[in-house]
């Protein structure tokens, strides 16, 4: 929020519209289109721009983005989302992927205590948001998952794989990137952590009988790692122009 210009943040209930010129009551999710019980029909910026009444194609902020000090080609890779396991794809791929791309250099990015990815650099995991970004944005590519990762890529134009489970590609994914899912019947459930949200609607039950801290969500685990390697190659290659 401060990115986008917000210079104060308050109580909601001391909120008063009518002591300002302007307000916006935003809420984004369509929630009179009985969400999250029923996919999205439209892109979630699209719901966003309606309530302040912009233009829903101007997807992009220009941001000044500083050098990060980083003069090799690469990679931005983010894992783990903090909002819901049933976003995740399993460590141990990821792991896989990255080992299998030795000609790219991995950054790590995201929380100082999610799970660390060998053969990646760890060493702005836990950084501030605009570190975080800075990165994002003077990378060649990005690699991961529907998180806050996946969004700043549409401010940075930074190409990206990423991987999709129990969220909409077709609502808060982007055209420049490579949007990886099943496309299974179940997909988007919008899932998410009981411990965080009003709306868990868990636990998955594809494949039944799964817990939320044991999950084995088809959507994900059925994504083979030879298809994110090939594609987080094919990216990479085309970015920098590479046969």
């Amino acid at each position: 929020m401060l990115l986008a210009g917000v210079d104060e943040v308050m109580d909601t209930s001391l909120f008063r519209s009518e002591d300002f010129d302007l307000a916006f009551n935003l809420i984004g999710y369509p929630l009179h289109e009985n969400y999250p019980y029923i996919p999205m029909k439209r892109h979630l910026l699209e719901y966003f721009s309606d309530e302040v009444g912009v233009d829903p194609k101007v997807y992009s902020l220009g941001l000044s983005l500083d050098s990060v000090g980083i003069l090799v080609p690469y990679a931005t890779i983010h894992t783990k989302a903090g909002w819901s396991h049933y976003k995740d794809w399993s460590q141990d791929r990821w792991a896989e992927a990255v080992a299998a791309c030795p000609e790219i250099t991995f950054i790590q990015i995201g929380s100082a205590e999610d799970p660390k990815v060998p053969g990646a650099i760890h060493d702005y995991m836990g950084c501030p948001l605009m570190d975080s970004i800075r990165l994002i944005g003077n990378a060649t590519i990005h690699c991961g998952i529907d998180s806050f990762s996946n969004h700043v890529t549409n401010i940075t134009r930074t190409p990206a794989v990423i991987l999709w489970g129990s969220t909409q590609s077709s609502a808060a994914g982007y055209e420049q990137n490579v949007n990886i899912s099943m496309g299974l019947p179940c997909q988007p459930c919008f899932k998410e952590d009981p411990t965080m949200t009003r709306h868990p609607l868990g636990p998955c039950d594809n494949p039944p009988g799964q817990t939320y801290d044991t999950p084995k969500h088809s959507c994900m685990s059925n994504i083979a790692t030879s298809v994110v390697i090939d594609s987080i190659k094919n990216l990479w290659n085309g970015v920098l122009g590479r046969e």
